[in-house]
């Protein structure tokens, strides 16, 4: 079957307006070698009397590779033509309604002139060939007439197409395309010149070029709250008890963020969470509010420290564990309680740190958890105390991460229903090394080509270690990123704008890298930890390691997907 242009053709025939060309198109179909190529519809422009530019079209450019061109006009209804008024009709088979149509012979002419000479100013290598081209038009409603005179001497019978043609289409083509040529040797229509017609009359891609900086800033425009998520909001301002689980990216802490900008006025407050550079970052998205003197935004051990010097309580080498029961009960006596508390990142408390933590809570105060189970990853999994007094909620739309990405760790979550409302973004890379010292050279050569090439800001990018660089027994590997791009890195809690975040799952956990760098794979891998840390790469990700840790990463994605 010849190739066809456009590939949607078939569902532009079935509209009505285009009866004649679907039925020459039918015709020729079927009968056309797989070699031939028919190009439908072309537009293209042509010079008018005064050198201006006006619109033409041809219905059809159909490519023989053995015999040449033929440029075709098609003209439905019954087809009539008065050699003395130089005009031409076309009469309805339904209605018997008759109006003039335009010179068909004038159309295909103009075609071909037009259309081959854009083709030998783009392609001068085939200036001096002859290549046989034809001006021909179709009447495929319209019987041959019996008289076989020509109607002008620009008019031959040889170059008109009528309805008694069509069950011998591909004949009656090349009988014409041979009347063309007589005896001169044609240029034949190859795959090269087929290829040359398809930049002429199909044209070029125009790819989208966005810098990635752009690419970016589109992206994080799509990424909003969803529907859900505004109306727990609403909810939980109602209620006192709330647990909310929810998978990665589900916007948990920015649910946790906007209860305390809604909420937190006049009321004594407190923010606890697992990880300190994930308290850090609250703290910095917090900082508009104007009076934090009743805001604490800490993570937990880092609390028991702060009510320990305000106990006065001596300097300790207990651990917090161990010193809990202790501090919290002389500040219960001692220290106000707190009209509202959140704690993020639940699933990393057990369920004697939710009873101490209550307990600081005012009669009529409000508790907030948010958690993710599959997050567990320091083995404090125990949750009884959740299922006592607490409402649930449940969040299973993702709109942090891109749904590539999101696709990488949706199954290796076990929640039901997770889907992403993230827009698409291409495809994580994943980069295969031959040592450890390889994989921080090619982060490096990347993350400087990101911000000389692509505007990529430094704080943008982050690379964090699967396991830490001390496992690998191999000296001077931090050193590689800071000799390459000429920048330092230093871990998610201090990181400043012109630094490289690099730092381990545990403490990156919580947070999110809009380009990330994942690395450093020594260990067995965990499906909570491979979750992970997946799920921290917002837009693009970058999976870099030695084959065989690759191919384990893949394998691990591949069988969740399928399960």
């Amino acid at each position: 079957m010849a190739l066809v242009f456009p590939s949607t053709l078939q569902d532009i025939l079935k509209d009505p307006k285009f009866i004649a060309e679907n039925t020459v198109y039918k015709a020729l179909i079927d009968t056309l070698p797989s070699d031939a190529k028919i190009y439908c519809q072309c537009h293209f422009f042509k010079t008018g009397l005064e050198n201006n530019k006006n619109d033409g079209e041809c219905d059809m450019i159909i490519l023989l590779p053995n015999h040449g061109v033929i440029f075709l006009e098609i003209k439905g209804g019954i087809i009539g033509y008065d050699a003395q008024k130089q005009e031409w009709t076309s009469t309805r088979r339904d209605t018997k309604q008759t109006f003039k149509i335009s010179n068909p012979i004038a159309q295909s002419l103009s075609a071909k002139h037009n259309i081959f000479n854009l083709f030998k100013d783009q392609f001068a290598e085939h200036k001096g060939k002859f290549f046989n081209l034809i001006h021909a038009v179709c009447f495929p409603n319209t019987p041959k007439p019996r008289d076989p005179k020509p109607f002008g001497p620009d008019k031959p019978l040889e170059i008109f197409l009528f309805q008694d043609d069509l069950p011998v289409l591909r004949a009656s083509l090349e009988k014409m395309l041979n009347w063309s040529k007589g005896d001169k040797e044609i240029y034949r229509i190859g795959p090269p010149i087929i290829k040359n017609f398809d930049q002429i009359i199909i044209g070029n891609d125009l790819p989208i070029q966005l810098k990635l900086k752009q690419q970016l800033d589109h992206e994080r425009e799509l990424m909003t709250f969803s529907s859900t998520q505004t109306v727990y909001i609403n909810i939980m301002k109602q209620l006192n008890y709330v647990a909310l689980s929810g998978g990665a990216g589900t916007g948990k802490t920015l649910m946790a963020i906007d209860l305390i900008r809604q909420l937190s006025k006049d009321k004594r407050t407190l923010f606890l969470c697992y990880n300190r550079a994930l308290a850090r970052h609250v703290r910095y998205s917090l900082k508009e509010i104007p009076n934090q003197k009743n805001l604490t935004i800490l993570n937990n051990f880092a609390w028991i420290n702060q009510l320990s010097r305000e106990l006065k309580l001596p300097r300790s080498d207990i651990e917090i564990d161990i010193r809990l029961e202790e501090v919290i009960s002389l500040a219960q006596k001692k220290i106000v309680k707190y009209d509202m508390i959140i704690v993020d990142e639940g699933q990393d408390f057990s369920d004697e740190w939710f009873i101490y933590i209550e307990s600081m809570l005012s009669e009529k105060g409000k508790f907030f958890v948010f958690y993710d189970q599959r997050q567990s990853i320091f083995n404090k999994n125990s949750q009884y105390y959740l299922n006592e007094k607490f409402q649930k909620l449940i969040l299973n739309e993702n709109f942090r991460n891109t749904k590539s990405i999101f696709s990488q760790f949706q199954f290796l979550s076990k929640i039901d229903n997770f889907e992403s409302l993230g827009p698409v973004g291409p495809e994580p890379e994943f980069i295969i090394v031959k040592n450890y010292e390889q994989q921080f050279k090619w982060i490096a050569d990347k993350i400087k080509n990101l911000i000389n090439n692509q505007d990529i800001e430094l704080r943008d990018t982050g690379v964090v270690l699967y396991d830490g660089l001390k496992e690998t027994n191999i000296r001077n590997l931090s050193k590689i990123i800071p000799k390459i791009t000429g920048y330092q890195h230093t871990n998610a809690e201090y990181v400043e704008p012109n630094q490289i975040m690099m730092d381990t799952i545990n403490r990156v956990k919580g947070l999110e890298v809009p380009v990330m760098f994942l690395t450093n794979f020594i260990h067995p891998l965990s499906k909570d930890r491979l979750y992970v840390s997946l799920s921290r790469a917002k837009h693009r990700l970058y999976i870099v390691g030695i084959e065989s840790k690759i191919l384990e990463i893949k394998s691990l994605i591949n069988e969740n997907t399928k399960s």
